[in-house]
């Protein structure tokens, strides 16, 4: 019966005529190796055999594992006496698992007073399913090789990092990964893409750099500037392929001047041009504390417009906001 006990365990004790004392458990093997694993033929059981050698009974109170993938199976309510196999089952699932694997399972161990561990590790190579390696590495090359991604997103980077990016290869029945180095490009802001080849396929590499906040002293970000922009502008009923200009209030509520580095559109995350939404006001933009700037912004609309824009700028706080421009 897998259920949690408590308190009762003294009680317990006592109803077979026992004290606490020391806890003795007698391990033949506290580690196993499986060696290879394949993905393949699903969940890996192995038991684990202990004996008390103490002259008083104790319980298998819980167990904890160092992942999900791996569980355990015990009797949670049994006190063993003097001489009795304690069996702990431990189940391990190498779905969505590659490679080298070492797995813990930390048991407590208890005579009513006093609590024990025993850590029990088990170690195998996982050899991925056809299936796993196909959705890891869907990119198949012409040789059989199979690749990663053709495009990956390192997110907001600010503009003086450098980043190195593994890069998976499946190759020849095994992972054979190469390091791909990413350098942002100072003063340089918004989507930055760049292209690099594996095994002669293009693989890009995108951020949106922003800027380098690392140094900012607490007063310097206490005395920042803020942004103050809409997040929504209704811009009524629009013409499809009529070109029409309108304007966008922003501000500075902080006490140093703001500099609106960048506006950028999705398209632009994806290394396209916008083609419906043009900012015509030239960049950067400095705003002085208190002040307020307008924005000149040309629509192109082909159809009802849902379009945001995305604002870098010199706030520490919220360097990227986003301006949503609606139309009917």
């Amino acid at each position: 019966m897998k259920t949690t006990i408590g308190a009762v365990l003294p009680a317990m004790l006592l109803c077979f005529g026992l004290q606490a004392q020391e806890i003795q458990l007698e391990w033949p093997e506290t580690a196993v190796d499986w060696g290879k694993v394949r993905e393949a033929d699903g969940v890996h059981d192995y038991t684990f055999w202990a004996t008390n050698v103490a002259e008083y009974g104790c319980q298998l109170q819980q167990v904890y594992t160092s992942c999900g993938c791996t569980t355990a199976e015990w009797d949670q309510e049994r006190v063993w006496r003097h001489g009795e196999r304690i069996p702990v089952v431990m189940h391990f699932n190498p779905a969505g698992r590659y490679g080298a694997t070492h797995e813990t399972a930390t048991l407590l161990v208890t005579d009513g007073e006093v609590t024990q561990r025993y850590v029990l590790t088990m170690d195998c190579e996982v050899v991925p399913s056809e299936e796993s390696i196909r959705q890891k590495y869907p990119v198949e090359l012409a040789s059989g090789v199979r690749l990663a991604w053709d495009v990956i997103d390192l997110g907001e980077l600010a503009n003086s990092e450098e980043r190195d990016v593994t890069y998976g290869i499946w190759a020849q029945g095994d992972r054979a990964d190469t390091v791909l180095h990413f350098a942002a490009s100072p003063g340089k802001y918004g989507p930055l893409i760049r292209s690099y080849r594996v095994r002669g396929h293009e693989v890009k590499v995108k951020a949106l750099l922003i800027p380098d906040f690392s140094q900012l002293t607490a007063e310097e970000r206490q005395q920042a500037p803020v942004l103050s922009a809409p997040t929504r502008i209704a811009l009524g009923t629009l013409t499809p392929g009529k070109t029409v200009t309108r304007e966008v209030k922003v501000g500075n509520q902080g006490s140093r001047p703001l500099v609106i580095h960048c506006i950028y559109q999705k398209e632009e995350l994806d290394g396209d041009k916008p083609s419906e939404v043009t900012v015509t006001t030239p960049l950067p933009l400095t705003i002085a504390p208190r002040q307020s700037r307008m924005l000149q912004v040309k629509l192109t609309p082909r159809r009802a417009l849902n379009t945001p824009l995305y604002l870098i700028s010199s706030d520490p706080k919220r360097p990227r906001q986003v301006i949503r421009l609606r139309s009917e």
